[in-house]
């Protein structure tokens, strides 16, 4: 896998232009019994340009109360960000520090566990992505799909002698809690995709960049309705944040400068979008 990583200085007020990120959501609960999966989206408009961040958890199947752990991870990260975010300088050691805070937070639990992935996206084109397990992100352009994210997770064999994946890092742990992160800058146009692994799992990265097809508002429902379809047997769970030079909403009914979180459901779909 190649990943993007530029270490330069991020500039934002002397960037020749500013494009706004847009995001959109969608989460279904499929056959399983209850909905681990959580999603959150953050957003606002900024002296220095606007900001779009983007969140999926997917709390850990087989351990009880899954879906309390992603929820606590959610409200967590969505809370420090809104309090934070104007104290920051660096947007990678801003998700870490997120991360971090929700990581103590569903430990104090005492059981559950979250996979978490996070984009922040700048109208100057810079993306940070941070996770924790094997919930991932995808960047879609005109070159095609980059799969953003390494799964933290280990294989071994099942008692049929086939290849299980066990995850190796999740949010509920100190010791396991270590996040990865990453920042790069996107070319105009280009879409963020965050997945759960009930729709990786049955979908790889080409037909995702394909169902996306680079239309905002309706990429997260064909994913995740293609998931189902394709007989998934997990929550499915699709974010998508895409920077458009166009406005689809006007001023009047674009999101405040107040960062609101959305709310995930069964299925589920919010749409924030930001306007500089």
């Amino acid at each position: 896998m190649i990943v993007r990583n530029y270490t330069e200085p991020r500039l934002r007020t002397n960037e020749p232009e500013c494009i706004p990120w847009h995001g959109i959501g969608w989460t279904a609960q499929g056959i399983r019994e209850s909905l681990e999966d959580h999603w959150c989206m953050l957003g606002a408009g900024d002296p220095d340009g606007s900001w779009v961040l983007g969140c999926v958890f997917d709390g850990v199947g087989g351990i009880p109360d899954g879906e309390d752990a992603s929820q606590a991870a959610a409200d967590s990260v969505c809370a420090f960000i809104t309090q934070s975010i104007r104290d920051y300088v660096d947007d990678e050691q801003l998700l870490i520090d997120a991360l971090a805070k929700a990581n103590s937070g569903v430990e104090q639990l005492e059981g559950p566990a979250t996979t978490a992935v996070l984009a922040l996206t700048r109208s100057d084109g810079w993306i940070t992505v941070a996770w924790v397990g094997d919930s991932r992100a995808y960047l879609v352009d005109e070159t095609g799909v980059l799969q953003l994210t390494t799964d933290h997770s280990t294989f071994h064999t099942d008692s049929l002698g086939f290849a299980r994946p066990s995850l190796s890092r999740w949010l509920g742990s100190s010791e396991h809690g270590e996040p990865e992160v990453i920042r790069f800058k996107a070319t105009p146009g280009s879409m963020v995709l965050l997945t759960t692994d009930g729709v990786h799992d049955v979908i790889d990265d080409a037909e995702l960049g394909e169902l996306a097809n680079g239309q905002l508002n309706t990429a997260c429902l064909s994913i995740v309705e293609e998931s189902l379809t394709r007989g998934s047997t997990d929550n499915c769970t699709c974010v998508a944040l895409q920077q458009l030079r166009q406005q689809p909403v006007s001023t009047d009914t674009a999101a405040t400068t107040t960062p609101t979180p959305s709310i995930s459901g069964t299925p589920t779909r919010s749409i924030l979008r930001v306007l500089v």
